[in-house]
Parts: C-alpha cells; structure tokens; sequence
C-alpha cells in the first residue's frame, strides 16, 4: 500500500492540516515519509514528531510517501497550503546551500545569524547576498551578528565559495 504522492501546489502543505480534514475511518496511515538524500534515509513526520529532517510541512512540488491500507482517496485542497520558506520547509535534494545559522537564546528571548557561501558572494556588502543586522529596541533582547572588515553588521553574511585565505567571521 505504498503510495508516491507530490505536492501539487507552488506553495508549502502543512501535514498537521491534511490530517485534521482525514476521516477517523480513512484507510490511509497518517505518516508520511520523505527520501533525505543528504543523509541517505527517510524523513518521518507522524502525529507531531519528525526525524531525520522530517516536519509537518511538505515543500512545494516534493514527493513523499504515504501508506494506504484499503482503497481510500487522499485529497488535497487550498486549505492545506501554508505560507513557508526555504528556511522552515526544506526541498530535500542533493546538494544544500553551505550555510550555518547561529541562535542564541536568553530567558526566553532570541536572535539569530546566518552565513553562507555562494560563488558570486564578495567580502564587502552586497545588496543581492548580504542583509543588514536590524537591532530590536528592547535592550534585554540577545544580540548575534558577524561584522566584515569595513565594520558593517549582518543579520546574513554571504561569503564566497572558494576563499583564498582563511576567513574570520
């Protein structure tokens, strides 16, 4: 009872609300199941749990598995879209943006930085690659950023690909 099924729509389906429009007696198993080919296993997302990468939330256009144990119809519809990104609802695919993102978390409150690399990246700002740190105005809020040399502040730093040096960030 294996079935390929691919998200049909050019946005995001959010799993948790596929499940609540299922029947109590729909002959479909509420698990699905993800290829992650950069780590060569299955994602799983189940009744709020995910591993290897797994979520609730299924990228556009990407194929999952789900298992059927009689004839049922799964149906999707513009209720189980969602507005997503990249950043929360991975395409699983073989090579990755090299990037590294930084949390740093205090009582409760947080902020965060990324970097990354990109063949057409510079170490100056860039207004295609690079986003400048906006800073909150409650001061008990933690603050991460990395600053290039010219001492300007990002919030997502983009670095070339191959550095001729070492690079301190």
């Amino acid at each position: 009872g294996w079935n390929l099924i691919g998200n049909p729509y050019p946005s995001a389906l959010d799993w948790k609300k596929v499940e609540e429009d299922m029947s109590e007696n729909i002959d479909l198993d509420h698990g699905i199941y993800l290829w992650n080919p950069m780590i060569n296993q299955y994602a799983t997302y189940i009744n709020g749990i995910g591993t290897n990468g797994g979520s609730n939330r299924i990228a556009a256009f990407q194929g999952f598995f789900i298992r059927a144990t009689g004839t049922d119809t799964l149906k999707l519809n513009n209720s189980h879209r969602t507005v997503d990104s990249i950043l929360t609802t991975p395409f699983f695919r073989k090579k990755q943006l090299n990037r590294v993102n930084l949390k740093v978390v205090f009582d409760g409150k947080q902020d965060e930085v990324a970097v990354y690399t990109k063949p057409d990246a510079t170490y100056e700002y860039d207004i295609k690659n690079d986003g400048y740190k906006m800073f909150s105005n409650d001061i008990s809020n933690p603050q991460i950023f990395t600053v290039n040399a010219d001492s300007i502040m990002y919030s997502v730093n983009a670095l070339p690909e191959d550095p001729q040096e070492d690079v301190k960030v």
